[in-house]
């Protein structure tokens, strides 16, 4: 007797009241969120404060023609430097800051070869940030 009354019974779950469940939960969470992220203070830093000695300083080394370069900075410019002299004086800047990027430009008759005699003396330096400036009205 007892089998006749399972017949008909069907043994699956209800999902929905599973999910009205889980979207009221879902809106109490969201709800209770918004309250609690509003009530989070932060202290931030003043304004004035800035740390320079870990400013990042940029540099452009314009070629001019074979053998001879310009260094530009924010605040001075070298001309007619010879790779030498642009080694030494790019050592000084990076050993003052090592946060450095170099941009390089030149002409469109630069031989390319004079790129990549600057590329390989600022890897020997150590600058890791170097780049190309594709125009030379950039660098004026």
């Amino acid at each position: 007797m007892r089998r006749k009354l399972y017949k008909n019974v069907k043994f699956d779950i209800n999902i929905i009241p599973l999910v009205d469940v889980l979207l009221v939960l879902m809106l109490i969470f969201m709800i209770f969120s918004q309250d609690f992220l509003q009530k989070i203070t932060v202290n931030l830093p003043k304004e004035n404060f800035y740390d320079t000695q870990n400013e990042q300083i940029e540099i452009i080394i314009e070629i001019l023609n074979k053998k001879k370069y310009n260094l530009l900075t924010q605040k001075n410019k070298e001309y007619n430097l010879n790779l030498q002299q642009l080694s030494i004086a790019i050592k000084n800047k990076f050993l003052n800051n090592p946060r450095i990027k170099i941009f390089i430009g030149g002409e469109k008759s630069i031989p390319y070869e004079e790129i990549i005699k600057i590329i390989s003396v600022l890897n020997k330096i150590g600058v890791q940030s170097i780049g190309l400036i594709a125009q030379s009205d950039l660098i004026h």
